[in-house]
């Protein structure tokens, strides 16, 4: 693929990891984090749908940012956290 256009979709999150536009007519978890399209209204969406075959991929910078999002929102947010009571 060489770019997408979703609401919600992880599928967003796996192609920006790979450096592809993505265009956003939602508000996934990651949106607004500086390596998407996205669309605050109505005519936005449809100007971003006009020109999606002419977005350009990630810069090297996006697209670290998108590895290290992905980083924390697929591992980090994993790990487990001992839970403890605390008795007075």
């Amino acid at each position: 693929m060489d770019g997408g256009v979703t609401v919600s979709s992880m599928l967003g999150m796996e192609l920006a990891l790979l450096g592809r536009p993505v265009s956003l007519a939602g508000q996934p978890h990651y949106s607004g984090k500086s390596f998407t399209y996205d669309a605050k209204n109505i005519s936005e969406y449809q100007k971003l749908l006009k020109k999606v075959t002419t977005l350009p991929g990630l810069t090297d910078e996006q697209k670290e940012f998108a590895y290290q999002y992905g980083y924390y929102f697929f591992i980090k947010r994993q790990i487990p956290m001992p839970v403890f009571e605390h008795n007075d």
